[in-house]
Parts: structure tokens; sequence; C-alpha cells
């Protein structure tokens, strides 16, 4: 094929090894001119292309690198204090909710359930003595009512006959006999129930006032049987003394009085002693409060997976001492998503639902897609420690960034669901056409 040398010049050149001169051909100055301003033209219209793309691209997509891979943890702990015996799980390890972790020595806290359980069997055993009390002073009281009424019955009747007559001083000497059987069997009562008290009383179960009570209703009993006696021989002997005998009837009403009067102070303590049962009943409820107490942290040496995940962070082995709220490992649940770090002037048109683009630094090559979640009601200088007080002082204007919750596309993830781990960094583009 023939070559137009119209708009070329001949030049030699002598390359080395040569023994003579190369003629070479080169394009004159006009077509050399042509030819560079193609080649400019080409490069600008490229640019202007490639600009224009970039400037529809770029007006309908937001993008930052400022993100990274969140996800759901929690940090597990003991709830009592203790020394680690066994520990089931191994860094990354997948768990399931509730899956035995590890376990804490359970001696210490055994015996704590042992001592709370006898702690209950004493309260319960206290709180039927207070129970048996209160009956016995019950009847104690009921009996005492009782036989003061009696002996100012028999009080009142032997008045009524020393007012009749003289004549009547015999029938008075019949029932001053029936009143010294009934004084008689007063004392053999009160001698039975002070030899009872003084018992109880060397065992500690009753109190120095309860015996105290007990000698002096003993006491009374005896004289009051003496008196019926000397009463007896008095009427036998003087009955023109009728006046005399009516005198000491209204004493003897005075003592039967007296009595009433102290088996009224019975009742009352009643009183005190169903206050007794009231305050042996707190003391078991406290008691198996303790108890239950105790149960529960023996419970706690076992520590279980609060969230099904994979073990991050293992702080666990044998023989290790942990201490209350310290922290033996974390577990990471496999359903992450992005928190994207968006500026406050990209927010303008973005929203929830919209697509978004994900690049993670960990799989380069490969995209994954997802979804505009959330967008979040503050930036992160309204949640700090110290917020910015712009009303005051000089004042700069600084772009604020707004954290962006982007979830992914599940089937996107499907083949790396198990490899996405929190804290991997991302670049994420928002399609806000869409």
């Amino acid at each position: 094929m023939a070559v137009s040398t119209e708009n070329y010049t001949e030049k030699k050149i002598e390359p080395l090894g040569q023994s003579g001169p190369i003629p070479v051909l080169e394009p004159k100055g006009s077509y050399k001119k042509m030819l560079g301003i193609v080649v400019v033209s080409l490069i600008v219209l490229t640019t202007v292309i490639a600009g224009f793309m970039y400037y529809q691209w770029a007006t309908t997509h937001e993008q930052t690198d400022d993100a990274y891979v969140d996800g759901h943890s929690s940090a597990v702990s003991s709830r009592v204090a203790g020394t680690i015996t066994q520990a089931f799980v191994t860094d990354n390890q997948e768990v399931k909710k509730g899956e035995l972790l590890a376990t804490l020595d359970p001696t210490d806290f055994q015996i704590k359930v042992d001592q709370a359980k006898a702690a209950v069997v004493l309260a319960e055993k206290q709180l039927e003595q207070s129970r048996a009390a209160v009956s016995q002073f019950q009847t104690t009281a009921s009996a005492q009512s009782t036989s003061a009424q009696g002996d100012i019955a028999a009080s009142t009747a032997m008045i009524n006959m020393a007012k009749s007559s003289v004549t009547q001083a015999q029938a008075g000497v019949v029932e001053q006999e029936h009143n010294i059987q009934s004084l008689k069997a007063k004392l053999s009562q009160a001698q039975l129930d002070f030899q009872r008290y003084s018992q109880l009383y060397s065992k500690g179960a009753v109190s120095q006032e309860e015996l105290d009570q007990a000698r002096t209703t003993y006491t009374v009993a005896q004289a009051a049987e003496l008196g019926g006696e000397q009463n007896l021989k008095q009427m036998q002997q003087k009955v023109l003394q009728a006046k005399d005998n009516l005198e000491q009837t209204y004493g003897q009403m005075t003592k039967s009085k007296s009595t009433l009067q102290t088996a009224q102070a019975s009742h009352n303590e009643v009183v005190v002693k169903e206050r007794d049962v009231d305050v042996s009943t707190a003391q078991l409820e406290q008691a198996q409060a303790n108890l239950k107490e105790a149960n529960q942290n023996l419970a706690y040496t076992k520590i279980y997976s609060p969230i099904s995940g994979r073990i991050g962070r293992k702080n666990l082995e044998p023989g290790q001492r942990v201490d209350v709220g310290a922290a033996v490992c974390s577990v990471f649940e496999e359903d992450p998503w992005i928190s994207a770090n968006y500026k406050e002037t990209q927010l303008g048109r973005m929203k929830p639902g919209q697509e978004v683009e994900i690049k993670i630094d960990t799989f380069p090559g490969r995209t994954f897609k997802g979804t505009v979640d959330s967008i979040p009601p503050a930036s992160g200088a309204k949640y700090a420690l110290l917020p910015a007080e712009n009303a005051t002082g000089n004042f700069t204007k600084v772009v604020q960034r707004m954290t962006v919750k982007i979830v992914f596309d599940q089937a996107s993830i499907a083949d790396f669901r198990s490899r996405i781990a929190p804290g991997m960094s991302t670049d994420v583009t928002v399609n806000l056409t869409k």
C-alpha cells in the first residue's frame, strides 16, 4: 500500500550500530497542530461528560466513609462474688439464650441456704410458743375473772345475811363453811399455779413479774382460807356479833374486787402476749425472705447467656475470682446494622426506606445492599457531657454529624452474616431518588 508523503517531511537519523543514516518521515507543522487540537478536544469533551455525569450522580446520592458496622451486645457479669469452677465456652463460640456459660463455687452459698432454713424453723417454733402463751394467759385470766366474780357474789350474800337478823346467823355459818371449801380449793389451785410458775421460771419460760404474781395469788389464797376459818369460829361462838361479821364481809368484798382487778390485769397481759405473736410472725416472714434470698444467690452461681450470639472478650478461667458486676464476657448478636455519621447538610433529602449501597473494608470488591432505617432525633453534640453553649461567648459554626441507622438487606449478606462483625469500617452511599 502506498503512503502519501504530502504532509510529511523526510529526516535522516543515524542509529547506533548502523553504517549509515536511515530516512524517517515526520508530520509537517500544520498537521501536527491539528492533531494536538483533536486530542485536547477529546480530553476536554471526556472531562465535561464525566463531570456532568458525576454532577448528576452527586445530586442524587449522598456518600460517607464515616460509618461502621454496629450491633447488639450484652455484657455478661456475675451477680454474686465467687470463684469460677468451670467455664463451658471459648472465644468466638456461638451460644443460645439461656445456655450455661460458667459456674461458681457454690459451697459458701449452700451454707447460707442451710443457715436460712434453720432460722425459718426457729422462727416457726417461736411463733408456736408465742401462740401457746397467749392461749395459756387467756385461760388463766378467764379463770381468775370467774373466781373473783364468784368471791364478790359470795361476799354480797354474806352481807345480806348479816343484815337480816341474828336468827339467820346459823345460815350464815353454813354459808361460811361452803365458802371455806371454796377458799381451800382456791388455795390448792394457787399453790399448784405457784409451783408450776416456779418451775417455768427456773427454765426461763416466764418472767419474774409472772412468778411474783403467782406467789401473790398463792399468799392471798392462804390468807383468805385462814380468814374463812376464823370467821366460821367467830360465827359459831358469837352469833350476836352479826355486825362485826358484816364489817368483815365488807373486807372480803374488797379482797374479791382486788382479785377481779388482778384478773383484768391478766387480760391486759394477754394483749401484750398477742403483740409478741405479731413480732414472732414478722420474724418468721423475715427468715423466709432471707431463705429466698439465699436460694436466689445460690442460683446465681450459674452464669447463663442472656441472648443468642457469639462470645467475645471472654474472661472466664477456672480458679478466677470474680466480683459482683464484673464483666466476664460479652455476647454479640448476629444482627448487624450500619451507623453512618452524615453531615447535617447531607440529610435534607434523606428519609427512611431509601436504598443504600454498602462497601465494607474487610471485603474489598464486594458490595452489599441496605435501606435507611431511621434518622436520629439529635446530633452527637446534644449527647456530649458538656454540650456547646452557642448563646454565650464567641460563636464558631461547625457542621454537625448525625448518626443514620442503615439496615442490611438480609439476602445480600446471607453468605457473610457470621463474618460481619461490629466495628468494621464501611463506605455507604444513599440513593436519594428511591
